[in-house]
């Protein structure tokens, strides 16, 4: 069942920021690579003014502020209180707004572009909100990037521990939760129809879309490191609800078993497979 927005936040001034902002530089150094395709994409310019939507703990808004300049700008939006004051510790001085970003009244200000990473597949309402952001665009070569995660199955760095958990759980978890790719959630936007689709009905065109893949490094220390990580960070986590300590022992040998073929010295990394997008409001 999809979340509502109250439950969204909920999360994200919960569980959710308090991971991240617990994990911020291990999550960082795993989505990065894929939020620097869609900076290339976005292509900044001294002097514009962007909007990173979703910004998180901060990661982005500098390397945003580099490239648009002192002449430039950018603002950050996240529904986090808790991951906005890392984001003020990073960037000091930074605009940052907390809350719905479809909710929020940005008054007369307009934007030459609107950039997230993996931020827009929470929108609970993704329609209305991409349509509200599209508003807040200025006209000419105002623009929409971001990137999202393609469909979970996909993507091994998910896939991979999910179903040696699984594998491990049996009859404990039965089939564990259901595995849809529906939103709001980290895979919704994951098929190209759907993009198109959810952004044709905003209102955008010249809807351009190009895969992006990568691997993900779950660890620079080991396995065991990129095991914990895997067991607490990702759809495998939530199969290891209230199972006891020789269960949780069993499915974290599981999973460790099978990173173990993407680890090399002390670096464990999994295929990681992405959308970058473009889009424009006229």
């Amino acid at each position: 069942m999809a979340l509502t927005q109250d439950e969204l936040s909920a999360y994200w001034n919960g569980p959710g920021g308090d991971r991240w902002v617990q994990q911020q530089e291990v999550l960082d150094r795993m989505v990065r690579p894929f939020g620097d395709a869609a900076l290339a994409r976005l292509g900044a310019q001294p002097g514009e003014r962007v909007l990173d939507v979703g910004c998180g703990c901060g990661d982005t808004l500098g390397a945003i502020a580099a490239r648009v300049g002192p002449s430039g700008s950018v603002t950050g939006v996240d529904l986090s209180e808790r991951m906005l004051e890392r984001a003020r510790e990073r960037v000091p001085g930074a605009r940052l707004w907390a809350g719905d970003v479809g909710q929020h009244d940005f008054g007369d200000e307009r934007f030459d572009a609107l950039y997230s990473r993996f931020g827009v597949m929470f929108f609970a309402e993704p329609e209305r909100t991409f349509a509200r952001l599209r508003k807040l665009l200025a006209s000419g070569e105002g623009r929409l990037v971001f990137v999202c995660w393609q469909v979970f199955d996909h993507n091994p760095w998910a896939t991979v521990p999910y179903h040696a958990a699984q594998g491990a759980l049996g009859d404990a978890v039965g089939q564990g939760p259901t595995e849809t790719d529906e939103g709001p959630g980290p895979f919704s936007l994951g098929r190209r129809d759907t993009i198109m689709r959810v952004l044709g009905d905003a209102g955008y065109t010249s809807i351009e879309i190009a895969p992006f893949e990568h691997d993900v490094v779950l660890s620079l220390t080991g396995l065991d490191e990129a095991t914990r990580f895997a067991l607490t960070s990702s759809r495998a986590a939530r199969l290891l609800a209230g199972v006891d300590d020789e269960q949780r022992e069993r499915a974290s040998a599981a999973v460790k078993a099978a990173l173990t073929p993407y680890c090399v010295g002390e670096r464990v990394a999994v295929p990681g497979a992405a959308w970058t997008v473009v889009a424009r409001g006229e």
